[in-house]
């Protein structure tokens, strides 16, 4: 699904609705049983298979001084299908159905995520908390990461976030704040 929102929110603040969406939808997926676990930035993970995917993109060209225009949040949720239905290659991935064994009422699933939404898309201006509850959604944090960055691949330990939601990875060369970039969790043994 993709939403149109205007946030009554300066636009530095719009970075931020991504990973507040994948708090929202995380919270949302928890309590229909499915055990959703962030992958930073803006992936839903279960049992390290992808089920979910957020993007979100701003515009601030006809907004007044300092705000976006809008922001188009898109949630990307495999439900009610069978993971060999999406012919996807390369990578395991999971959908609602596949988890729970059943078929998700979709209206009920809908309404869970908007209502998330809305209410952790009201809290985004004390991003502090988002993160809490982030972190404690999250299956990046400690761990060996690979990403591609500037051309560059970078490995290292996810560390933790700063509070604009940056990553903070701990590599062999320092510390690196990383603002976007495709994680790849690495398994102990291959770093």
């Amino acid at each position: 699904m993709s939403l149109v929102l205007r946030p009554e929110v300066p636009a530095r603040f719009a970075a931020r609705v991504t990973q507040t969406a994948a708090v929202g939808v995380a919270k949302a997926l928890w309590g229909f049983g499915v055990e959703a676990r962030i992958k930073w930035p803006n992936d839903l993970l279960v049992d390290g298979r992808k089920v979910c995917g957020i993007l979100a993109e701003s515009s601030a060209g006809n907004a007044p001084a300092g705000r976006p225009d809008f922001v188009v949040l898109g949630v990307g949720l495999n439900a009610n299908l069978d993971p060999a239905d999406l012919d996807v290659v390369g990578r395991e991935v999971a959908t609602v159905r596949s988890v729970l064994g059943h078929d998700a009422d979709l209206v009920e699933l809908l309404r869970a995520i908007l209502s998330n939404l809305g209410f952790e898309l009201g809290r985004i201006r004390g991003f502090a908390a988002i993160l809490d509850d982030w972190r404690a959604l999250n299956c990046t944090l400690g761990n060996f990461v690979r990403l591609e960055r500037f051309g560059k691949v970078l490995e290292g330990r996810a560390a933790d976030l700063t509070p604009e939601g940056a990553l903070l990875l701990k590599t062999s060369g320092g510390t690196v704040e990383v603002f976007e970039g495709e994680v790849e969790h690495l398994r102990q043994e291959s770093r």
